[in-house]
């Protein structure tokens, strides 16, 4: 019967291999990266948020009401936000509901818009508020 027996070389080589997996300098690597993408994760979608919070305070600060629009409607497409603008229409119980410009934040969660009404070319009202 023959014995066959791992030889030193490879006994040593596997428990170098395994001392280097759990070295405090391999630790400290996971444990970084580890932080790093949770700050990413966390910090990214609070930035978006503040950004586009700050962005559509900024667009309705610039609006005045009673001012022409035509000056916030251009300010509203150079600030960065999704712009939809819509044209006046009747409402269900036919009342004349006004023009309206809507700048909206970020794409995320807890999106930050200005809306700006306005009739026959004159800022009518204002608002910031935040959807969902």
């Amino acid at each position: 019967m023959v014995e066959t027996a791992t030889p030193p070389a490879e006994a040593t080589d596997c428990a170098e291999r395994r001392w280097w997996i759990a070295s405090p300098w391999a630790v400290s690597c996971v444990i970084v990266l580890a932080s790093v993408f949770t700050i990413a994760v966390l910090g990214y979608p609070a930035w978006t948020i503040s950004v586009g919070r700050s962005r559509a305070e900024a667009l309705c600060a610039a609006a005045t009401v009673g001012k022409p629009v035509a000056k916030i409607q251009a300010k509203a497409q150079e600030s960065g936000l999704t712009v939809f603008s819509t044209a006046a229409r009747s409402g269900p119980d036919g009342r004349v509901l006004p023009a309206q410009i809507i700048g909206i934040g970020t794409w995320s969660f807890a999106r930050w818009f200005c809306l700006i009404e306005h009739v026959d070319g004159k800022i009518q009202n204002k608002r910031v508020d935040v959807l969902d």
